[in-house]
């Protein structure tokens, strides 16, 4: 799992940015688009025991990464709920993520089994507390101009940012399976052998924020009134509100944690 290519970043990693949080209305299935195609879980799956979604809160974190082991970078990620773990426990996953950095797409992968891939992002102000978030496929052809994941968010002005951290929630660390690799055109989609699990904390300062549908744009893959594509992107419907972690926010994200009752599976 080296390369030349990219630099190696093992954990754990201290990361400093600014955060939204979507919190997910309760589901009892998982939607279509919440895998990329290369980690979509076979019918022969191995860990097809534990692929079945439990439900749970889910998230969709929106950040911007000011600095990080592997620079500054830009993420969208989709962590819907809870899976069964080996052992026959629960915990979170991260099941689609999309990243605006080869090199956290390959350290991601390769550290902690999160499956990322290269995305790219626009952030457009819209007022003093407002901004269009849009997130595109990766590719070096300009007339690609369609996001599959687009929304404005909104952070609450007046009333004054709170101290928070995820510790008070008791959260138990994320437990992710192997991951395969990409095809050899995207020597960052490295594959892994082993289950990983992430202890994580983000600390900082909150707000409530609010979240809308971006307008329509001509030639659009986002159906109106939608957040996204539901191919790119899971269609995801959301509450009332959701949390702004302002700039300077914390995240700390442990070095991988070994899996208990995990096995390996062959090398993709």
């Amino acid at each position: 799992m080296s390369s030349p290519q990219f630099p190696i970043a093992p954990g754990p990693w201290h990361l400093e940015g600014e955060v939204y949080w979507m919190l997910l209305k309760p589901m009892k299935t998982l939607p279509a688009g919440a895998y990329a195609p290369l980690e979509q879980p076979k019918d022969d799956d191995p860990h097809e025991k534990t692929n079945r979604y439990l439900g749970g809160q889910g998230i969709v974190w929106i950040v911007r990464y000011a600095s990080s082991p592997v620079g500054p970078y830009d993420e969208l990620m989709y962590q819907p709920g809870d899976f069964p773990t080996p052992s026959g426990g629960k915990s979170t996953r991260i099941t689609r993520l999309y990243v605006s950095s080869h090199d956290t797409t390959f350290n991601g992968r390769r550290n902690w089994n999160v499956a990322k891939h290269l995305a790219k992002f626009s952030f457009t102000p819209q007022g003093s507390n407002r901004t269009l978030v849009e997130v595109f496929d990766y590719t070096e052809d300009p007339k690609v101009d369609a996001p599959f994941f687009a929304a404005i968010a909104t952070a609450q002005r007046f009333l004054p940012a709170l101290p928070f951290s995820t510790r008070w929630l008791g959260l138990e660390p994320m437990v992710h399976p192997p991951i395969p690799a990409g095809p050899k055109d995207k020597p960052e989609e490295v594959g892994t052998t082993e289950w990983a699990g992430v202890d994580f904390e983000l600390h900082g300062r909150i707000k409530l924020a609010w979240f809308e549908p971006a307008p329509l744009r001509a030639g659009g893959k986002i159906p109106p009134g939608a957040y996204s594509d539901g191919v790119g992107f899971p269609q995801i419907e959301i509450r009332s509100f959701g949390v702004w972690f302002t700039p300077g926010v914390c995240l700390e994200f442990g070095a991988p944690l070994p899996v208990e009752g995990a096995s390996p599976v062959n090398d993709n």
